[in-house]
């Protein structure tokens, strides 16, 4: 995890209590805590620029609810990460997983990677590093200007930047099926005109990588995915597949939304939406059809998912979603992949 300091090493801010070198102790609350644009906030807790340790550092991040990290890669370093708080899903070479509280990862050098949080509160996470983090052996891999602590959310706009492992694993993967782009991005309703812009370096929004995930990871991971898509939510009946199939207008996406009583920012935010576009398809925009779909996945019946599912990944759409065009989701509505 990239640990920056307005651009500077670690400095000297607290007080060290010396024990018999190299030994020092570093209480937690004696380290300030520096705070990104983002909101996310570092402490780095041992560094051998501030605390005569040799061989390793050690920081305490905090990642906010609904943001990630950059990707970025350590040429020279090895590290850990130990969760020691909420929920989160970590980005490694070409592979994605979910982590929770308790789980730990080795990231070797050289690695592209990058970790959001999907549960309801922050992902805090300790991040040792084998030699010590350096600025001068990260390599960010998006353009995205560095800023302090944690580095800078990607955020939605027209140029935004692809994470280019996703994007490359995603092509490596079509390739390997022998599928045509059409036939790949049909499997979750995309044009194949947004298809070609995608692959040549378009940012894709986060309904559609999902279902992607959803529709071409492995069984394990795509009910991993599906278990964190639908965690929390109440334990009932679900609404009926009549009220899932209206709920491709905004009209109808308003009536789900009140008789499961969610709040505009809960409801669209589980479909990974902002609260200010979902208000606008409230108000009569026309949803893409991966928010349709994402939407019957999360908010759908067990059974019903299930059968979702299986149709998902044996190539064929939901039944439900309307095969008419649709929009391309509009740049501010879709939280960005």
């Amino acid at each position: 995890m990239q640990k920056t300091r307005t651009g500077q090493e670690p400095q000297a801010d607290s007080t060290v209590i010396d024990m018999g070198a190299p030994k020092c102790v570093q209480p937690y609350d004696g380290m300030p805590t520096y705070r990104t644009k983002d909101g996310s906030t570092i402490r780095e807790l041992m560094h051998p620029t501030v605390h005569g340790n040799q061989a390793q550092s050690l920081a305490h991040a905090t990642i906010p609810t609904g943001k990630r990290t950059l990707l970025h890669r350590h040429h020279k370093t090895e590290e850990l990460y130990h969760v020691t708080g909420g929920r989160g899903r970590m980005a490694l070479g070409e592979d994605t997983f979910p982590v929770k509280t308790g789980d730990t990862i080795c990231i070797a050098p050289g690695t592209p990677h990058c970790i959001e949080t999907i549960g309801p509160t922050p992902l805090r996470i300790l991040c040792c590093c084998s030699p010590a983090y350096s600025h001068a052996d990260t390599e960010l891999l998006e353009d995205e200007p560095e800023v302090d602590g944690l580095p800078q959310i990607a955020k939605s706009s027209k140029r935004r930047t692809p994470n280019p492992v996703i994007l490359e694993s995603f092509r490596a993967l079509r390739k390997r099926r022998g599928l045509s782009q059409g036939r790949f991005w049909g499997t979750i309703q995309v044009t194949q005109s947004a298809a070609s812009r995608y692959e040549s370096g378009r940012g894709i929004p986060k309904p559609a990588l999902t279902l992607l995930r959803l529709a071409f990871g492995t069984q394990r991971e795509a009910l991993a995915l599906l278990k964190d898509l639908r965690h929390g939510l109440p334990e009932s009946p679900g609404p009926t597949q009549q009220a899932l199939k209206a709920a491709a207008t905004g009209e109808g996406a308003k009536a789900l939304r009140q008789s499961l009583g969610l709040t505009q920012a809960v409801f669209w935010g589980r479909i990974m939406t902002t609260q200010s576009g979902g208000a606008r398809y409230e108000m009569g925009r026309d949803l893409p059809r991966q928010v349709v779909m994402l939407m019957q996945f999360v908010f759908g019946t067990e059974r019903y998912v299930t059968s979702l599912l299986s149709a998902l990944r044996k190539g064929s759409p939901s039944h439900d979603v309307p095969a008419t065009d649709q929009p391309e989701p509009a740049e501010d509505q879709l939280q960005p992949a």
